[in-house]
């Protein structure tokens, strides 16, 4: 991802979830560093962080699209069952892509149903 992109990515991911939540979703340590990816200061994002920024992005944009970003934010913070009752936040901070993206995919498309089946 070339360096513009991936500052647009944080910014709007920052301007959505705030640049703390940002930060974790990379797996940076550094809370402050996505308001510096996203002026442009200091290193940019490693590949792995700015992979995990993209899936985020994704993700953002699908459930921001057609539920709302209330919801979507809540999709970030909140427990999710298909990733084993972790917030998407630390998934995505905890796992490798290959390992987070096919439980992100499975529940963006159709989130009205539960791990159990029951609508």
């Amino acid at each position: 991802m070339n360096p513009s992109m991936i500052r647009e990515t944080v910014r709007c991911l920052n301007n959505a979830l705030g640049p703390t939540l940002v930060a974790a979703l990379s797996g940076a340590r550094d809370r402050t560093i996505s308001a510096r990816w996203e002026a442009g200061e200091g290193p940019e994002p490693d590949a792995a962080a700015a992979e995990r920024l993209q899936c985020a992005m994704e993700a953002w944009k699908l459930i921001e699209a057609s539920e709302g970003p209330d919801v979507a934010r809540l999709w970030f913070l909140g427990a999710n069952p298909w990733l084993g009752v972790r917030p998407v936040a630390l998934t995505f901070r905890r796992r490798s892509q290959q390992d987070a993206r096919p439980g992100l995919a499975v529940r963006i498309p159709a989130l009205d149903t539960d791990p159990a089946g029951r609508t």
